[in-house]
C-alpha cells in the first residue's frame, strides 16, 4: 500500500503485513502525479496520464498507458492517445471525441 500527501506525491511505502514504513523508491515518488492503477492482482500497475492544477501531467510513456512491473520496471507503453480508465476486470477504457460527440473504445481484458 502507497500513501501520498496532500497533492498526490507518494512519500511511504507500507509494505504489506509489516509494522513498519518506508521511503517510497524513486520510481513511484516520480510517478506521482499520474493516476495509478493495479492490475494482475496488484503485481504490476498501469499508470495513466493525469492533470494536476489544470495542466496535463504525462509519465515516460507521454500520452499514453504505461504497463509496470511491482518492482517499477518498465514493461512498455500501450499505444492509445485519448483518455483512459482502466477496469476492475483488467479491461482498458478511452474516450475520444468525433463530430463533437463521446467516442469510447473498450480494450476488454487488455491488461488481464
Amino acid at each position: 500500500m502507497v500513501a501520498g500527501d496532500c497533492c498526490g506525491d507518494f512519500m511511504l511505502v507500507f509494505p504489506s503485513g509489516e509494522a513498519s514504513v518506508r521511503p517510497a523508491p524513486s520510481w513511484l515518488f516520480n510517478r506521482s502525479a499520474l493516476r495509478l492503477f493495479p492490475i494482475h492482482d496488484g503485481n504490476a500497475l498501469v499508470a495513466l496520464p493525469a492533470v494536476r492544477n489544470g495542466e496535463p501531467v504525462r509519465g515516460p510513456c507521454g500520452p499514453q498507458i504505461e504497463v509496470l512491473a511491482a518492482d517499477g520496471t518498465t514493461c512498455g507503453c500501450v499505444s492509445a492517445t485519448a483518455e483512459f480508465g482502466v477496469g476492475r476486470d483488467g479491461s482498458a477504457i478511452t474516450r475520444g471525441f468525433v463530430s463533437g460527440g463521446n467516442v469510447f473504445q473498450v480494450y476488454p481484458g487488455l491488461f488481464r
